[in-house]
């Protein structure tokens, strides 16, 4: 993500695999709270529905901040 550096993470399908790909530049923390975010965009969404827009963002921020409030 070195050509992206406004980019924090992203996720996607390849087939039934999926794939998150995260940033080296941040903290740690940061870096869990974006794979968490990631993760709840695979979960929720699934492979068939892309995630866009503000509605979909908000529910993978919230997945992550659940996790957070677990620790």
């Amino acid at each position: 993500m070195r050509d992206c550096p406004e980019v924090d993470a992203f996720s996607f399908w390849d087939g039934e695999i999926p794939f998150v790909l995260l940033s080296t530049e941040k903290t740690a923390e940061r870096g869990r709270f974006d794979a968490a975010h990631e993760l709840g965009h695979l979960v929720l969404h699934g492979e068939v529905q892309m995630p866009h827009g503000p509605q979909a963002e908000a529910e993978a921020h919230r997945f992550a901040a659940a996790g957070a409030l677990a620790e």
